[in-house]
Parts: C-alpha cells; structure tokens; sequence
C-alpha cells in the first residue's frame, strides 16, 4: 500500500459517508413535507367541514365580514427591477 492509496480511501470513505448524511437529511426533509402536507389536509377538510355546516344551519347570510388593511413597513419593500422605456 501506497501512501497515495491510502489518501484515497480516506478520501473515499469521507464521501461515502457524506452521502449518506446527505440521502438522511433528503429522507427526513420529505418526511416532515409529507407531514405538512397531511396537516394541510386536515385543516382544509376542517375548513370545509365548518363551511358546510354554516350552510346548512342557514347561518352564511348572518356572518359579519370585517375588511383590515395592512400597510406594509418600509423594510418590508423591495424593488428587483427597474426598467426604462423609451416610446417614439
């Protein structure tokens, strides 16, 4: 054995187990997006399930809508592009 052989197979072992820290955190993000998703779900199935049920108690015409305006802070704007037009 060479000292280059060995160089490789640290190099090699490092990579093998950087993919599979990788292929982990690749499993356990689609996981936790798998379980957004299911939660998603359940909270439009509720959504739908409180509309109906405001349907068909006659209680949609006596709901009250209140209309809120949120104004946006300075630092809350940006522009990401400015464009110049010249029309002759």
């Amino acid at each position: 054995m060479t000292k280059g052989t060995i160089s490789q197979t640290g190099t090699s072992l490092r990579r093998a187990s950087q993919i599979s820290k990788d292929s982990q955190n690749a499993t356990q993000a689609q996981e936790e997006v798998n379980a957004y998703q299911q939660q998603l779900q359940d909270l439009e199935a509720q959504m739908n399930n409180e509309i109906s049920s405001l349907i068909s108690n006659g209680d949609a015409g006596n709901i009250k809508v209140e209309t809120t305006s949120v104004h946006p802070r300075k630092s809350d704007i940006s522009v990401e592009k400015v464009a110049l037009v010249w029309w002759s």
